[in-house]
């Protein structure tokens, strides 16, 4: 029989084979391709090759490549319909000669019983065998006895059958039977999926050949998954699926540990308070009419001390056009404008599609975090207006070069930023300043106000950094709040700026007489102003579900409290609540 459940998440029969699946796109075989794949798994040293796409056992090509992997002293295995092995003495010989080692059948709700067979002839031969089952084209009243059939393996649960279960119908199922399930059904949102069991391991293989990649299957995580414990490994909701049918039944899973929002980083080589590195979905509450869209960009042109943490050991989800694109389209019912948050979007080669994208799809208001560099050319700045960009959020960190570029770290990144800043709203973008504050720019800030006061922005907003960097580097650049606190009361006294300049991460106590510019998470809807203002520790509320910001045991008395988010989570581990004077 096939390997049990335990064992086909825990160890699986190809774990040491690379899996190779060659995108060909047009439907053109790219065979050298394939056998450079092959080269390369030979060069690295793995035992074989698993050929994970779909259908790969028909190709034209199929024995070539199989002997060609064998030739260079590979085992192989690949996923099948198990028609090639209904033969015994066919399947003898394939077994010996292609070194086959693993298989995995897939029942698309075909013969069990011939499956069955098959899977008992590879078992006998010793290739390891497990399966997985397709559900999504089951009927409800199908499954109860669909799920009875198999002892071992996992299910798929694939959205782009319409004719089968919903996300809700077949979590009722398997909450109902409970540890009875004889397998496990991937594909499902972990709190959707049997209380969240380990079937996410296997997700990104089940991607790869049980349908669960295709054009519909764009995995988001919606604005219902905020604060949930498990994002880094929950496979999350089809977009197209959230976007007809919502996002009411999921329910976000607790943090064990109240302290640490989010655990997939060990603390010892990463903050605790950084978020998850992953696309995502989210809706502010002071913005409900705005998609706050995450881009996972890699690299930047510039080197800013915030944004410069080893990568090693981070589960990095890079964004994709049709990812993005996905997004767009599932949140377009439901707000009519769009925030890009994230990394640096002018990186993205399809910056421009993704406007148009958002404008075909309806958004009446396109806005982006960047720090514009790019638009200092006049043709970047035309290219993004005339593509739909409606706003644009820049930061700027210093009123002269050498103190934006102390942070930057980049030479000439202050003028070009200026200079993309004016040429998009030449063209009639509207704008938003924002300011962090570190310990190299706070004596700056009464100059930093007055710079964003002579520039005169729709919005303006400052900032405090948060945990950044490499290790150890947030203890070094950190301002305290009460330094923070001392400088905003300095600037704000010397200039009364026309405007609207909004304060965060500083806490109310602490700045008398500038409470009302001091953004709270959950304040008023902003529902009809644009451009957007909303500082990352905000966006990070949001994210989190209010988990990464506290109070100090002095605030418990304060009567600021009840509009007070408080202080950032590695501002208080840090400076123990020093200096704040509850009222």
């Amino acid at each position: 029989m096939s390997a049990s459940v335990d064992q086909a998440l825990e160890r699986r029969p190809n774990e040491a084979f690379p899996l190779l699946n060659v995108p060909e796109p047009d439907g053109v075989l790219r065979s050298r391709r394939w056998v450079q794949a092959i080269d390369r798994a030979w060069r690295s040293g793995a035992p074989g090759v698993f050929f994970s796409a779909p259908g790969f056992e028909r190709r034209a090509d199929f024995g070539g490549l199989v002997a060609h992997a064998v030739g260079r002293g590979l085992d192989t295995g690949w996923v099948s319909d198990g028609r090639l092995f209904e033969d015994v003495g066919y399947t003898q010989k394939l077994v010996e000669r292609a070194r086959l080692r693993c298989v995995h059948l897939r029942e698309r709700g075909g013969d069990v019983q011939r499956l069955e067979r098959v899977e008992a002839l590879l078992v006998a031969q010793g290739v390891e065998v497990w399966l997985s089952r397709e559900l999504s084209a089951l009927p409800v009243s199908e499954l109860d006895a669909a799920l009875e059939r198999s002892s071992g393996g996992y299910w798929t649960w694939n959205p782009e059958e319409t004719n089968g279960p919903s996300p809700e119908e077949l979590s009722a199922l398997l909450v109902e039977k409970g540890s009875d399930l004889p397998g496990r059904v991937v594909g499902l949102p972990l709190c959707l999926s049997a209380a969240g069991n380990a079937a996410s391991r296997v997700f990104n293989e089940a991607q790869s050949f049980d349908g669960l990649s295709g054009p519909k299957s764009e995995r988001v995580l919606p604005p219902a998954c905020a604060g949930c414990a498990r994002d880094m490994t929950c496979p999350g909701l089809p977009a197209a699926w959230f976007r007809d049918h919502g996002h009411d039944a999921l329910t976000p899973f607790a943090p064990v540990d109240e302290a640490r929002p989010w655990a997939p980083i060990p603390a010892g080589e990463f903050s605790a308070f950084r978020p998850t590195e992953r696309t995502r979905l989210d809706v502010a509450p002071r913005y409900p009419d705005t998609a706050l869209i995450t881009l996972m960009v890699a690299g930047c042109d510039l080197s800013c001390i915030f944004c410069d943490t080893p990568q090693e050991g981070m589960d990095i989800r890079f964004s994709t056009r049709d990812s993005v694109r996905a997004s767009l389209d599932a949140m377009s019912s439901r707000c009519s404008t769009v925030l890009f948050t994230g990394g640096e979007p002018s990186r993205l080669s399809w910056l421009t599609e993704v406007f148009q994208d958002a404008r075909e799809l309806g958004y009446e208001f396109i806005q982006m975090q960047s720090h514009a560099g790019a638009a200092a050319d006049p043709a970047v700045a035309d290219a993004w207006i005339e593509a739909g960009l409606s706003g644009i959020d820049v930061p700027i960190y210093g009123a002269d070069a050498e103190t934006h570029e102390a942070v930057t770290r980049t030479p000439g990144s202050f003028e070009r930023t200026l200079a993309g800043l004016q040429n998009l709203r030449d063209r009639g973008a509207r704008s938003v300043i924002h300011t962090t504050l570190f310990r190299s720019n706070l004596e700056h800030l009464t100059s930093i106000v007055g710079l964003i006061e002579g520039l005169g922005p729709d919005g303006a907003y400052l900032q405090v950094t948060g945990e950044v960097g490499a290790p150890g580097t947030y203890d070094v650049v950190a301002p305290s709040p009460e330094e923070v606190g001392v400088a905003m009361m300095d600037a704000f006294s010397t200039l009364t700026p026309q405007t609207p300049i909004q304060l965060s991460d500083v806490a109310p106590c602490l700045v008398a007489g500038l409470e009302e510019q001091v953004i709270s998470w959950r304040g008023d809807r902003a529902a009809a102003q644009r451009p957007v203002v909303l500082p990352y520790s905000e966006w990070l509320m949001v994210f989190s579900g209010g988990r990464t910001k506290g109070h100090h045991a002095v605030c418990d008395s304060c009567s600021l409290r009840e509009r007070c988010d408080g202080l950032p989570l590695e501002s208080l581990a840090r400076f123990r609540g020093v200096g704040l004077v509850p009222r």
